[in-house]
């Protein structure tokens, strides 16, 4: 297994793939029999709940149809009338028309009671009953959800945002993730690795989950960042004017010719995305640089590989033989004895050959080579960087997957419902996890580095990173941070901190932008020969701040036992309306929007209250 480990997509597909499967669905089981679920009841419930589903949209359908056939009849009565009138008159008016006028009047009169008694008779008396049937099957309904959500509602209160964590530190412990990021583990990435907090005013933490491979730390960071960018405005008018011109026939006659005239401006605006990494921190070859893209070449056949090989070992060899006589100690490119993989890997610009040849044996060549050719799942899509210490993995497939492991992904009404979702979620949030170590595990110097135990000695000058306080802060409802007449997304960033006891009292800063309108007027030469203002309307963006104070503790506690507490326990409930607009628990970790300052001794208040049976 631990040879097959440095073949990463080997060891997926053969062993790993169905073990997280596998995994997941015995954990599934075991919260099942922790909650106490009666599986075969909920089966039946919800079997009759589908059934009283499906009668109710039948009734919904016949009733719908009934009541068309009701409006049809209803113009059809309309139209009969008016016609049988005309017609009554027009025969009355003519006497060639007498007979076939009041003939065909008195036949329309007569289908229009019969489609009027057809109603009353009939359609009315449908369309009550299909009205109470779907009454009362609404009814149904609504009474067997409510009896399903009581069946999972104890299964449901167990789901917590650690289900990934749990699969995947079972089924693999080589791999292992934490709960949250905690001071500890920062302390080691920047002690050890030069690892830095968050200070770019740009770039937000939406959320960070941290783990280790032998013991080697990594993090997932997802950032929303704010870039200025140009942002293109366009206007428009419409112009006329009057030409004469001459027909072949020497007739000359006057045309009236338009034109729409468009003009663009650009100014400056604000642009908002997100952008996921995987930081990768390990001694081995530490004074390595490199960085190397997407080859394109996954999914492709043998022979078209081929051809970028030797199209690309044709520039590498330039390349090599240019750096060697240039006397530039500093560019000193050699080219592998796998060509092949040079070309397929990349990492030209790396800046020491030694190192670089320490991680990339043999082994680690086959299996980097097999990763990124195979198009499955994802293939090559990842930028990988070294700098130093540090590695960055940075795939396409990281940056639209779902990494928040929110327990509402699986809360259900049905267990087998909530067993398909919680199933396919984990291994696809695992899936797309594992395939961003991939390149990492590859490299056999890497798992050979066992890091040594890191002592920290827990004397951290926070409770929480702040990296933790931004991803949470980022849960909490915009309103709260929204500076005034901010008409942008915003970004939060930590601006101080105090620890308070077990509580950190977080200022988060959130900046924005107000607008205000504004019309440019550009020159553009029109086909009537002259030049005409066409306006352009653009916003002028000017940032808006606010300043909002949150609290966020490590409560060493469940979803459940949070919940469960919050719901009886009225002295907590109390003390935390004293202090909070809004409470907020997620991975651990509790967060409160202040109303009013917490001191120590509400903290520890707090910590008594909540530990309190």
């Amino acid at each position: 297994m631990e040879q097959d480990m440095l073949e990463p997509l080997k060891i997926y597909n053969k062993e790993l793939k169905q073990k997280y499967k596998d995994t997941a669905n015995k954990i599934f089981d075991e919260l099942v029999n922790e909650a106490k679920t009666d599986v075969p009841l909920n089966r039946k419930t919800v079997a009759s709940y589908n059934l009283a589903c499906s009668n109710l949209n039948k009734a919904k359908r016949k009733l719908t149809s009934k009541k068309a056939i009701k409006v049809l009849l209803i113009i059809f009565i309309c139209i009969a009338f008016v016609v049988a009138i005309l017609m009554i008159i027009l025969g009355c008016t003519n006497s060639e028309m007498l007979i076939a006028g009041i003939v065909t009047g008195i036949a329309l009169i007569l289908l229009g009671v019969g489609a009027i008694l057809m109603i009353c008779l009939n359609i009315n008396k449908s369309i009550k009953a299909l009205k109470k049937l779907t009454e009362n099957f609404g009814i149904e309904v609504a009474k067997l959800k409510s009896e399903c959500d009581v069946q999972m509602a104890t299964l449901n209160a167990l789901f917590d945002w650690n289900m990934p964590a749990k699969i995947l530190n079972e089924a693999s412990p080589l791999i292992h993730l934490d709960k949250f990021f905690d001071p500890a583990q920062f302390a080691y990435l920047h002690d050890r690795y030069g690892f830095e907090d968050n200070n770019n005013e740009d770039m937000s933490s939406d959320f960070v989950l941290s783990g280790d491979i032998y013991g080697n730390p990594f993090l997932v960071q997802r950032f929303f960042i704010h870039e200025t960018v140009k942002i293109t405005y366009t206007g428009s008018i419409v112009i006329s004017w009057v030409e004469t011109e001459t027909d072949s026939k020497g007739n000359v006659r006057t045309v009236t010719r338009t034109q729409t005239l468009t003009a663009q401006v650009q100014h400056d605006g604000p642009k908002y995305y997100y952008s996921t990494r995987l930081v990768y921190g390990n001694d081995s070859a530490p004074h390595l640089h490199f960085s190397r893209s997407p080859s394109g070449m996954s999914g492709m056949n043998e022979k078209q590989i081929d051809r970028k090989v030797k199209k690309g070992e044709k520039k590498l060899t330039k390349k090599a033989e240019r750096e060697l006589m240039d006397n530039d100690s500093s560019t000193n490119f050699t080219m592998m004895g796998n060509e092949d993989f040079d070309v397929i890997f990349g990492a030209i610009n790396r800046n020491n050959e030694t190192e670089f040849r320490l991680l990339f044996t043999p082994l680690a060549q086959s299996s980097m080579i097999d990763l990124i050719i195979n198009g499955k799942p994802y293939g090559d899509d990842f930028v990988f960087q070294k700098d130093g210490p540090i590695n960055y993995i940075t795939s396409s497939h990281a940056q639209v997957q779902d990494i928040y492991a929110a327990p509402a992904n699986y809360m259900s009404y049905s267990v087998d419902i909530s067993r398909e979702q919680f199933v396919d979620y984990n291994t696809t949030f695992i899936q797309s996890l594992y395939f961003d170590l991939a390149p990492l595990l590859s490299i056999p110097l890497y798992q050979q580095n066992k890091a040594e135990k890191y002592i920290y000695n827990g004397l951290s000058e926070y409770n929480t990173t702040s990296y933790e306080d931004e991803a949470i802060a980022n849960r909490f409802s915009r309103d709260y941070f929204q500076p005034k007449n901010c008409i942008t997304d915003l970004i939060l960033k930590v601006d101080q901190k105090q620890k308070v006891g077990n509580s950190d009292v977080v200022t988060i800063k959130s900046y924005g932008y107000r607008g205000e309108n504004r019309t440019d007027f550009v020159s553009v030469f029109g086909g009537d020969g002259r030049t005409h203002q066409v306006p352009v309307n653009w916003i002028e963006y000017f940032p808006v701040t606010k300043k909002t104070n949150i609290a966020v503790r490590n409560c060493n506690q469940s979803r459940s036992n949070v919940n469960n507490n919050l719901n009886s326990n009225v002295q907590y409930s109390s003390f935390l309306g004293k202090y909070s607009q809004s409470t907020l628990f997620q991975r651990g970790l509790m967060a409160f929007v202040l109303i009013n300052m917490i001191s120590p001794v509400d903290d520890a208040n707090m910590e008594t209250l909540f530990n309190k049976k």
